[in-house]
């Protein structure tokens, strides 16, 4: 069973769909794994110097 099959949850799932993807957009758009990668290289190496 999944929650979305119940009316009485459909709502409270649309509207945290809807949080995520506002977050989502302000935080910069969807996760980008290699992004990430980038990241912890540039970190590493200031750590390293």
């Amino acid at each position: 069973m999944t929650l979305s099959d119940d009316s009485a949850h459909a709502k409270n799932l649309k509207c945290l769909r809807k949080r995520c993807n506002a977050l989502r957009d302000e935080y910069g758009g969807e996760y980008d794994p290699s992004l990430a990668v980038g990241q912890a290289l540039d970190q590493a190496v200031s750590f390293l110097t």
